[in-house]
């Protein structure tokens, strides 16, 4: 179980709430992605106007994002080293209920090491964290290790012998 907003993506790069400079987060964070998307065209956007044009198949939106989903890519690439995770979940408004997007990061998953990972969007929406870190603290209280990610077969096959 990890954040890694706060990696470093760029080294002496933007700086973050957090005092590091260049966390993942200032790059890839949807307000980020908002934010530089809208210096590049010198328009002020908001969520739902950034959505319609990447929905709108706009050429520029879609290679921005595709660029960030590359940054994206790498950073699970270092994460799957790091932590040898079966399952890692992402928390997006801007890449969420996009199929797509899971499919292009899974087939970038580059490293050895990660091609049997699977991608899957957080249904927590803004709880993730606080659910993330009350799992944490409870695990940690309890001394029962690390919480693990259900295995969607698992979840099909107990339902099944359940009927």
């Amino acid at each position: 179980m990890g954040e890694i907003g706060h990696s470093i993506l760029f080294p002496g790069g933007i700086p973050c709430p957090c005092g590091n400079n260049g966390c993942m987060e200032q790059y890839l964070s949807e307000s980020a992605l908002i934010k530089e998307y809208s210096t590049h065209t010198n328009r002020h956007l908001t969520l739902d106007n950034f959505l319609a044009t990447i929905d709108s198949n706009d050429t520029a939106a879609l290679d921005f994002i595709q660029n960030k989903l590359n940054l994206l890519s790498v950073c699970i690439n270092n994460m799957v080293m790091m932590y040898n995770p079966d399952v890692v979940i992402i928390y997006s408004n801007i890449f969420s209920k996009r199929q797509e997007i899971i499919t292009y990061l899974e087939r970038n998953l580059n490293s050895h090491f990660a091609k049997d990972v699977k991608i899957r969007f957080s249904h927590l929406s803004v709880l993730a964290s606080a659910v993330g870190g009350i799992a944490l603290n409870n695990s940690n209280l309890l001394g029962t290790g690390l919480l693990k990610y259900p295995d969607e077969s698992a979840r099909i096959s107990s339902s099944a012998s359940n009927k």
